[in-house]
């Protein structure tokens, strides 16, 4: 606590926020103690920078009105309060209304706290320009409901230079100066006036990704990023067409703004490396002999600072909702930057008593004066070619220094302490467990060890059965012996750049652990202790945070080297092959942290990963810094946020969430990890095992990639939901997968719309079915098929032969009536002689009694036809022409010609037996090839029907279906039904569509014309149309087809002639199976329209079917 004697400097080390709060509050008690606080404020300015420390903070804008500032706002000066401790902007809702500030207030979730540990009421926040020194700023402001004093944190006292940051390594003030001098070069990015192109396989295929769907709420955020990308031309919009477009990925940082990602997946498969050279360590240090002054300089943002030509800037070009955007400078992610990076560097520092390491600038000097004009040269390039610097990570003059793992000075290189404290600081085994993974780990390397067996002989005594674990002191130099033949040669290897890296990795229940090996020996060893947000963590997620935290800790080794990745999860390697969306939320955020290096993921079982696993379970203290886990919670509620639900419904599945006993079995499975041996599995949750790499634990709630895990009692209503709408089946999956989950929801919508009556009664036809040929009669005439069609308004009677092709054609005078047939057809008959077999389409003229009576007195077989469908009665229109070789229709029914007015001789007349077996066979190949070229346009074998199966029937073709039940098979494809208003029809299968069973039903009134012992089982939907009069079958029936029931009819004037023409023409394979139903055919009734419906559905604009209806489409399933 401050007194009378003064302060003690201000700690840098750490967080820097939190540690001036402390010592602010310290300095503040010293101020009273001593009375100073009674003085000018200008000597307590003078106590201030005494106190604080050299070059630990400088305040530009410190004097009489001491922490304040004045920046323009809305053309007005406003005086806020500068706040290191704070790390938000705040302005009160009363000043904010004062200034006339247009910009719209966002909701936010952040709550903030007053130093005094109040709450305080935020009405929302915005982003204000504020303008300082003619420089004008895009601040974010938090509006408080509160009288307190306008502040200014320390992200934007930062920005604004009010406050600036110096490392308490940069203590020596004496290049105070050489810093203000190029003060240029430590603001901003770069940017290298050479422009780099992106080499590519000249037989690459473009891949064009479509653009991501963003949430409405992070739209005006996504916005305003792409425009300060812009403006500082990172990015530019493209107008012109690109064979490139990438995926866009996005990150909500801390502090709450977004970071745009580019997914160069496919991108980076086909780019071609630049392989540059980069020193190794003993290659840097060979040259360091005699040096005893060192520098580094760390590039800011370097790869944003190569700039991409034209050709390279379109291979970088990304799709958002606001258009297409490219990158101009080289964005993270890309294969080749690091070593494009590393060859410009060494190009523009190519100076002596200097080298580039990647990012991070060597200098050094054997006197201070030759250090200092080195590090003056390498300012002054920086300063021609446009180098930027990150003054936070700059050291400047020291006499030691950290560089590529190990500590730099006059005196020799050494390993850097994080590098060995993995080791150095294991605690002393505990039990026998914990000595034999210690013993483990050592025996890897066992044959590097002089002496082994009895270097370990005394630990392993403590191992035998009969004896008791009792550590002594002998057991604990015998440890320490073994820890320091880890951490030295020939154990531990210098690490040489040029050879084959491996980095293991593994996590344990609260530790991570990760080994640096070359020729299967360490090189530098990690390990840590995880923070208390991360124990929390599912095991997937812990074991990518190992990968995360190995290549991160050794990133001065490792990046721009291709390195294999060794982890024991082996689900690990499946998610490290999906777009960057498709993962899950935490994970999302660790794989962009991975995407900047080049590695390739190995499975290796955990009894092989021994030194990796015993560094996790044998970690250290240290911890990462919050802001790690920060950044990966702010990514889960990034994706949360996206979720379009309620707060009553999200509380809702979060209560179903903990009560659904198989959900919390599967939580605790994802968090503890799930076991390899696939019967250990909980029988509960074995279904979900295949997904196990997408499964993850956010708060309450299970997710799979970015879709929320249902817990049972809730997946029936979010069938309904999905099915709101009434889309087909491949489009309600789609937009499900959007949002939600569970193991059986594809095949459960399949049924739901399968089941569904109005999407069954708007659905569209089905397939065709195989081609099955008539039989080819033996005989000519002994096979005939009839058909009336009508001629300029006349109606004619055509009767063809099968065999023959032999056609009669007669007039039918002022009416078509069964009298009028059979009196056309008893004159044919005469004539020719009587066929076996007639072949009709059953209409009115042919399924009289009068017809009926003249079948069975003439003795013809009456075959009818399926009604609506002309294929299966397809009468071939021939003239009197050669067919089948050299045969006329004449000549094979009469085996004569017949006389034409082409000039003939007497002899061709005559009457001459043809060849029938040449004929028939000519026959068979024809229809041969016409059953296989028709089987050609996507047909399907539909599945024959029960007699009695409720069915739904296309009364016209391509018209909507009804429901009706199936009275009996009449022949192979054609069956008789009943609709629900009486009427019987008989129709071919393809216009006959099953339901499955389990429909509710009622019974319908049956006709007389129906066998008895099927009248007592007649029932049907009880989804009957409103309008549906089921003792109603005259002209304002819903079904007026009494024309199509085979019962006694009168003859009717007003007779349909048959369509003759194959309808199947054109290709059908767009068309989808009846498992599979495409409902957008349907009518625009089939929409359902709820007004009591809780069900909000926003929607894009009327999107166009192939059939050309305009149908809504939600824009996402809202829960």
């Amino acid at each position: 606590m401050g007194d009378s004697r003064g302060v003690a400097p201000m700690q840098l080390e750490g967080n820097v926020a939190d540690n001036w709060k402390i010592w602010r509050s310290r300095f503040e008690n010293y101020l009273v103690a001593s009375e100073i606080n009674k003085k000018d404020e200008s000597i307590q300015c003078a106590q201030v920078l005494h106190y604080i420390g050299e070059g630990s903070v400088e305040v530009n804008e410190i004097n009489n009105n001491r922490w304040f500032s004045v920046l323009e706002i809305n053309k007005k000066e406003i005086k806020l309060k500068i706040d290191t401790g704070a790390q938000a902007n705040i302005l009160p809702l009363k000043l904010y209304n004062s200034l006339g500030i247009k910009s719209n207030l966002r909701q936010t979730q952040v709550t903030l706290t007053s130093y005094t540990g109040n709450n305080l009421k935020i009405v929302g926040k915005c982003y204000i320009p504020c303008k300082k020194d003619d420089k004008t700023f895009n601040l974010e402001f938090y509006i408080v409901d509160s009288n307190t004093q306008a502040i200014l944190g320390l992200d934007s006292s930062l920005e604004l230079n009010l406050i600036k940051r110096i490392d308490s390594l940069t203590k020596n003030c004496q290049y105070n100066s050489l810093i203000n001098e190029f003060s240029e070069l430590f603001e901003g990015i770069g940017c290298i006036n050479e422009p780099y192109h992106i080499e590519i396989d000249k037989n690459a295929k473009p891949v064009v990704h479509p653009t991501r769907k963003v949430a409405l709420p992070l739209m005006d955020d996504l916005k305003q990023s792409l425009a300060e990308l812009e403006k500082s031309k990172i990015i530019e919009r493209v107008q012109k067409p690109t064979d490139w477009v990438n995926a866009l990925v996005l990150v909500r940082k801390p502090d709450k703004k977004l970071r745009i990602c580019l997914d160069p997946l496919d991108l980076n498969k086909v780019i071609k490396r630049e392989y540059c050279h980069i020193p190794t360590l003993e290659e840097i240090t060979s040259k360091l002999a005699g040096s005893t002054i060192f520098s580094t300089l760390d590039a800011t943002q370097g790869f944003y600072s190569i700039l991409l030509d034209d050709a390279s800037a379109d291979l970088c070009t990304f799709g958002t909702p606001f258009g297409r955007y490219r990158f101009l400078r080289l964005p993270y992610g890309i294969k080749s930057a690091p070593e494009v990076f590393q060859s410009r560097f060494k190009q523009i520092f190519n100076l002596e008593g200097v080298d580039v390491y990647i990012d991070d600038i060597l200098i050094w000097g054997k006197t201070k004066s030759e250090h200092d004009e080195r590090l003056k040269k390498v300012l002054q390039i920086a300063k021609e070619t446009n180098v930027r610097f990150n003054l936070h990570k700059c050291r400047f003059g020291v006499n030691e220094i950290n560089y590529m793992g190990h500590v730099i000075s006059g005196a020799g290189i050494s390993p850097e302490n994080s590098k060995i404290n993995a080791i150095t600081q294991i605690p002393k085994p505990q039990n026998k467990q914990e000595l034999q993974r210690l013993l483990g780990m050592i025996t890897y390397v066992s044959k590097f060890i002089n002496n082994f067996s009895s270097a370990t002989s005394v630990l392993r005594n403590l191992l035998k059965k009969d004896v008791e674990f009792l550590w002594q002191p002998e057991h604990d130099k015998a440890f320490e012996n073994l820890k320091n033949t880890l951490i030295n040669k020939p154990v531990l290897q210098f690490y040489d750049v040029n050879c084959e890296t491996v980095l293991s990795v593994d996590a344990s229940k609260d530790g991570l652990g990760a080994v640096l090996m070359q020729n299967h020996l360490p090189c530098a060893y990690a390990s840590r202790s995880m923070t208390e947000t991360q124990t929390r963590y599912a095991q997937i997620e812990k074991e990518l945070l190992a990968i995360t935290f190995g290549l991160n800790r050794f990133y001065q080794y490792i990046f721009g080297k291709t390195i294999t990745v060794e982890t024991d999860h082996l689900p690990l390697l499946s998610i490290f092959k999906k777009p960057l969306n498709k993962c899950p939320a935490r994970l999302q955020r660790m794989l962009l942290q991975v995407q900047k290096f080049d590695i390739k993921l190995k499975y290796k079982p955990g009894k092989d990963l021994l030194i990796a696993d015993a560094l996790s379970r044998a970690c250290v203290g240290e911890m990462c810094d919050d802001e790690i886990d920060d950044e990966i919670n702010a990514q889960v509620c990034l994706i949360e946020s996206q979720i379009n639900v309620t707060d009553r419904k999200l509380n809702e599945i979060i209560e179903k969430t903990k009560t659904d006993k198989e959900l919390q079995v599967l939580k605790q499975v994802i968090l503890e990890g799930w076991p390899n041996n696939f019967k250990k599995v909980p029988n509960s949750v074995k279904i979900y095992r295949k997904f196990q790499s997408d499964l993850s634990v956010q708060g309450d709630l299970i997710f799979k990639g970015q879709s929320l895990v249902i817990p049972q009692s809730m997946r029936k209503e979010m069938l309904e939901r999905v099915h709101y709408n009434h889309m087909g089946i491949n489009k309600c999956i789609k937009l499900a997968q959007e949002s939600i989950f569970w193991p059986t929801m594809c095949n459960e919508i399949r049924q739901t719309i399968s089941q569904c009556h109005l999407c069954l009664k708007y659905a569209r036809s089905q397939m065709s079915e195989p081609l099955i040929n008539h039989k080819i009669p033996e005989i000519p005439w002994n096979k005939v098929g009839c058909d009336i069609f009508e001629l300029h308004g006349q109606k004619y009677l055509l009767i063809i032969d099968y065999y023959s092709k032999y056609i009669e054609v007669e007039k039918l005078e002022n009416c078509s009536t069964s009298y009028t047939t059979v009196k056309i057809l008893k004159s044919v008959f005469a004539r020719h002689g009587i066929p076996l077999t007639v072949v009709t389409d059953g209409g009115p003229q042919f399924s009289s009694d009068l017809f009926q009576a003249f079948s069975q007195e003439w003795e013809f077989d009456h075959v009818i036809s399926s009604p609506r469908y002309a294929q299966s009665n397809a009468l071939l229109l021939y003239r009197n022409m050669q067919i089948h070789g050299a045969y006329s229709p004449a000549q094979i029914l009469m085996s004569r010609k017949l006389r034409c007015i082409i000039p003939s001789t007497e002899a061709s007349l005559k009457p001459k037996l043809i060849d029938t077996n040449k004929y028939n066979t000519s026959l068979q190949d024809t229809q041969v090839n016409q059953q296989k070229y028709y089987n050609k346009k996507g047909v399907f074998n539909l599945k024959p029907l029960e007699v009695g199966s409720h069915v739904y029937v296309q009364v016209q073709p391509n018209s909507s279906w009804s429901p009706a039940l199936v009275l009996e098979k009449v022949r192979n494809r054609m069956y008789r039904v009943q609709l629900t208003n009486g009427s019987v029809l008989l129709r071919n299968r393809r216009f006959i569509k099953p339901v499955d069973k389990g429909k509710s039903v009622i019974p319908v009134r049956p006709t007389t014309s129906i066998k008895p012992f099927v009248q007592n089982n007649i029932q049907y939907f009880i989804e009957l149309e409103p309008d549906c009069d089921l003792n109603n079958r005259g002209e304002g029936s819903n079904y007026n087809v009494q024309e199509e029931t085979n019962v006694n009819t009168t003859e009717s004037e007003d007779d349909k002639s048959v369509e003759t023409r194959n309808e199947m023409s054109g290709d059908r394979s767009d068309v989808m199976s009846e498992n599979e139903l495409d409902l957008d055919n349907s009518d625009s009734n089939s929409s359902v329209s709820d007004t009591n419906s809780d069900y909000e559905l926003k929607y894009l604009n009327p999107e166009k079917t192939r059939s050309g209806r305009l149908v809504k489409k939600p824009h996402k399933l809202n829960l």
